[in-house]
């Protein structure tokens, strides 16, 4: 059972992800063009996002909610393609994990600090959140 607690909130086309116990922050639209996803960060967050013509994509920008500033990661997909959700939930899944020191070992298998098991949960509940909240549209 995943045990992850999250803060979800839908700002227009944007689901806002925050992580507490990771103290991150992850922002999912789901737009069919890479054009519309990168009108939406920039009318939703007032971020600058450079095309680099893909299908999807996953990045981290510096944001500045109330003068504070915090790094961010976005993940963008069609919303069609479920591959290219876990692809980018994983690249998400990793930037938290790595922004907190926290590491695969060689011997993950043997690892007796379980981060392997953090790293899969983390991954299914970013996942299973924004694939959920889709649905609801």
């Amino acid at each position: 059972m995943n045990q992850i607690k999250a803060i979800t909130k839908r700002m227009g086309r944007l689901l806002h992800i925050y992580i507490p116990i990771y103290d991150r922050h992850i922002y999912y639209v789901s737009a069919k063009t890479e054009a519309d996803f990168i009108a939406i960060a920039k009318r939703t967050l007032n971020l600058e996002i450079h095309p680099d013509h893909r299908a999807a994509c996953f990045a981290v920008r510096a944001y500045r909610p109330e003068r504070n500033k915090v790094n961010i990661g976005i993940i963008w997909t069609d919303g069609k393609h479920l591959e290219h959700l876990v692809h980018e939930t994983l690249h998400a899944t990793l930037w938290i994990m790595d922004s907190c020191s926290m590491h695969l070992s060689n011997n993950w298998m043997e690892d007796e600090t379980n981060a392997e098991q953090a790293f899969c949960l983390l991954q299914e509940y970013l996942f299973k959140t924004i694939l959920d909240e889709g649905r609801k549209k």
